[in-house]
């Protein structure tokens, strides 16, 4: 199989976390967004443009971090990362759209916005994302108090949603004034699959930010 990505994105991290997760075997496909002609060939593939996308070794496209995910699951059930109990389940896709809408999407947002001159910048805009960090960031710690995963006792698809936000925020949102959060934030860290993609991603990081 192939994954059409892009080591910034944190959706695209959080799809590759699953693979090393589950040690699937995949071919990556680098997609430069900023580079007109390089999002034009990828938009002839899927014409939304969007990373990540996976091309399944029987030539179906699967775009969308969390189906997948999902389609990873079926594919390699070991290790599960979406529980097959529905209730389990349900909490698990609950705290990935949580991660994905109000940790990633602010993060994102933020980093665009930070690219902008200061004089460019939407103080409003900064404010309200940071608002919605904030926000996370406690209803996090308090769901750390349940389990040591976000979404269970198990690392789980919710788990790679929010790790590599997390990476991202605690650079300018400081996880100190939430110990369960900082202590969990701190052992994925430790995780062999989220070291691999950090390690991986850092010099395309570093050439985004400047």
């Amino acid at each position: 199989m192939e994954l059409y990505f892009s080591y910034p994105s944190p959706y695209c991290q959080k799809v590759l976390i699953a693979l090393y997760e589950k040690k699937i075997a995949f071919v990556g496909k680098l997609v430069n967004l900023m580079d007109a002609a390089d999002k034009a060939e990828y938009q002839a593939i899927y014409p939304l443009g969007k990373v990540p996308l996976l091309s399944t070794d029987d030539n179906k496209m699967v775009p969308e971090s969390s189906i997948i995910i999902e389609y990873l699951d079926h594919v390699q059930p070991s290790p599960l990362l979406i529980p097959t109990d529905y209730e389990h389940a349900r909490n698990v896709r609950l705290w990935d759209r949580l991660a994905d809408q109000y940790l990633s999407t602010p993060v994102v947002n933020m980093l665009f916005e930070s690219r902008k001159p200061e004089a460019q910048q939407n103080a409003a805009d900064i404010e309200r994302w940071s608002r919605t960090l904030g926000t996370m960031y406690r209803m996090i710690d308090d769901q750390l108090a349940r389990s040591p995963y976000l979404a269970g006792m198990e690392f789980s698809m919710a788990d790679c949603s929010a790790v590599p936000a997390l990476y991202y925020s605690s650079q300018f949102a400081s996880l100190k004034g939430f110990p369960r959060l900082s202590a969990y934030f701190e052992s994925l860290m430790l995780r062999a699959s989220v070291m691999r993609v950090v390690d991986d991603a850092a010099p395309y990081v570093k050439a985004m930010l400047g």
